[in-house]
């Protein structure tokens, strides 16, 4: 049943992406999360633990409806330089992620987090200004064996000769998944010269989460400095696409959590779960970024604070990523 489901949610996601208007300004984007990226640490040292490893592949493309027209507004400038970007986007998603306590048994302690995972479709519109940013959002998916993490942290140590990963046994169990995001944003500062090639943008960004994954709110203050940067917000293959640029990102948040499945536990029956989890979660992130004709990589570091009591330290991570147009 579960592996049934899997299937329809990655068929979904690929009708959706044939659906799209032919001739569209399809972006694709591609988030690769791991802490085996913390290259400034030696591979050794690495933590391979908590959120430890992410995969996102997102596609976007403007779409002009009834539906985007009531949640975002009617004004519809995509793809221009020459005018105010403002831009209604539909976009879906497939994304699974893997959470673990530390992957040898006899160095685990007392309530730490369960083994999990997530694998999950995303579906959803957004209005792309160059000032601002709003989105919403619904996810689908399943944890358990069905989210195929055990099976893929297994594989990939297996190819690199890491350590087996002992503990999947004893994994939260498998149950479907539905949650709703709202996000947002709206430029603060934006200091540049009169060419907009170097310059710095300020923004806040807040969003919220409510369902059976997570119910959360969070809101920080992000920039991003350098040769023609993307907005704090964006995908940064949105505008001035066809130029070069490099920019720098910067950011500060802080959270506070209502519910968190990986932590709680399942929403409907037993299995395991941290008692001693945290209500209050900061967070930073530092990154810089490439842009070319053809799109953007980037590479980011998230430094997380510890998500429950008996964590034993606060945990990085790393984000290696693709905006293709």
């Amino acid at each position: 049943m579960m592996l049934g489901f899997v299937r329809m949610v990655m068929a979904a996601v690929g009708f959706i992406w044939l659906s799209a208007p032919i001739g569209a300004q399809l972006m694709t984007r591609v988030d690769l999360d791991n802490d085996s990226f913390n290259f400034w640490q030696a591979p050794n040292v690495r933590a391979d633990r908590e959120y430890t490893q992410g995969t996102r592949v997102n596609v976007l493309w403007p779409m002009d409806n009834a539906l985007t027209r009531v949640l975002l507004g009617r004004a519809q400038l995509c793809g221009t330089e020459t005018a105010e970007r403002d831009c209604r986007m539909a976009s879906a998603a497939l994304a699974q992620s893997i959470y673990t306590p530390t992957l040898e048994p006899r160095r685990r302690a007392p309530d730490e987090r369960p083994f999990a995972g997530w694998l999950g479709a995303e579906f959803g519109v957004q209005r792309d200004r160059d000032r601002a940013l709003t989105a919403f959002s619904l996810s689908i998916g399943v944890t358990g064996k069905a989210s195929l993490a055990e099976s893929s942290q297994i594989a990939v140590h297996e190819v690199f000769g890491f350590r087996r990963p002992e503990g999947w046994s004893a994994q939260l169990p498998s149950e479907v998944t539905v949650h709703a995001t709202y996000r947002g944003a709206r430029e603060l500062l934006h200091i540049g010269t009169p060419s907009r090639r170097f310059a710095l943008r300020v923004a806040p960004l807040w969003s919220a989460r409510l369902g059976s994954v997570a119910t959360d709110a969070t809101a920080g203050l992000h920039l991003t400095a350098g040769l023609r940067p993307a907005a704090p917000w964006t995908t940064a293959a949105t505008r001035d696409g066809r130029r070069w640029g490099l920019f720098f990102r910067a950011a500060a948040s802080q959270s506070v959590i209502g519910r968190n499945l990986f932590l709680d536990g399942s929403t409907f029956g037993g299995g395991p779960r941290v008692t001693t989890r945290n209500r209050w979660l900061g967070s930073t992130e530092l990154g810089v970024a490439l842009r070319g004709p053809l799109g953007t990589v980037e590479w980011r570091v998230h430094s997380v604070g510890r998500e429950y009591q008996r964590q034993p330290l606060a945990h990085a991570y790393s984000t290696i990523a693709f905006a293709l147009r």
